[in-house]
Order: structure tokens, then C-alpha cells, then sequence
């Protein structure tokens, strides 16, 4: 679930909860949801903490999070590692999967 969606699907007061606890405004929350403002490696755990694993760190960084946390990779539920040009696909989660292409 990315963090968008959670939001959305909470409780009211939930946005401002966890803005509280990242030390941040609930404007750059939304915003960081919406993804018009990045967020640090710190705040992704943070989130992860915060939402009890409903955001995960790679839904929070998609393209990137096997480099950032590779103690996940081949986690339950982990989603599959994004290819680089050349590799091969292996298929079972936790392992590499196609790059998507740029349209």
C-alpha cells in the first residue's frame, strides 16, 4: 500500500499523527504523498514503524529499496528486485523482475 492510500483509507487524525511523528507538517506529508517531495531512507522507516508494515520501505521507494535495505530482499511480501538492462528474470519473490520501460 503506498502511503497515499493509506492515508486515505484511515481515520481522520491519522495524517496529523503521523506527521507529528516524522516532525513534519501535514502539508508536506501530502505532499510527499503525492509524490511532489522526496522521502529520506530515515523517514521510510519511520513510516514502515509508524503504519505497522500497512507502507512498507519499498513502497516508499519503488525503484531503489533492494539497494537502500537489502536485508529485505526475499522478505515475506516482499515485491520482486527491478532489473537492470541485461539480467535475468528468476520469478520467485524477492528475486528480480523486468525494468519497466520508458514510454
Amino acid at each position: 500500500m503506498n502511503l497515499k492510500e493509506y492515508i486515505a483509507g484511515s481515520k481522520r487524525g491519522t495524517a496529523k499523527r503521523l506527521a507529528e511523528s516524522l516532525g513534519i507538517s501535514q502539508s508536506y506529508l501530502s505532499q510527499m504523498a503525492a509524490g511532489q517531495s522526496p522521502i529520506s531512507q530515515e523517514r521510510c522507516f519511520v513510516i514502515e514503524q509508524v503504519t505497522s508494515g500497512m507502507v512498507m520501505r519499498w513502497d516508499l521507494k519503488p525503484s531503489n529499496w533492494h539497494k537502500l535495505w537489502p536485508e529485505l530482499a526475499g522478505a515475506p511480501g516482499s515485491p520482486p528486485i527491478p532489473l537492470t538492462a541485461g539480467e535475468a528474470v528468476r520469478g520467485e519473490p524477492g528475486q528480480r523482475a523486468p525494468a519497466k520501460e520508458a514510454a
